[in-house]
């Protein structure tokens, strides 16, 4: 079995895509980038709608409580 998509870099993810609209199967990028079928149909479908700056990774935020609190207290306020 393969790895999840989200395991491979967002250059592989571009370079599969790019292999991808030159022909190759999805079967055969699967097998060269470790990735499961599925995975790789559901990121082509992704980019196809929403670009390819879908696929870049976000980097979380952590908020402190206090923070968080704050925010909930202003939309209460404002809602």
């Amino acid at each position: 079995m393969g790895c999840f998509i989200m395991k491979i870099t967002y250059e592989d993810k571009v370079q599969s895509y790019e292999h991808k609209k030159q022909g190759q199967s999805l079967k055969q990028l699967s097998k060269r980038f470790s990735v499961d079928v599925s995975g790789l149909r559901y990121m082509m479908r992704l980019i196809e709608h929403f670009g390819i700056e879908s696929i870049k990774k976000v980097k979380n935020y952590h908020y402190s409580p206090e923070p968080k609190q704050e925010m909930i207290d202003k939309f209460f306020l404002v809602g």
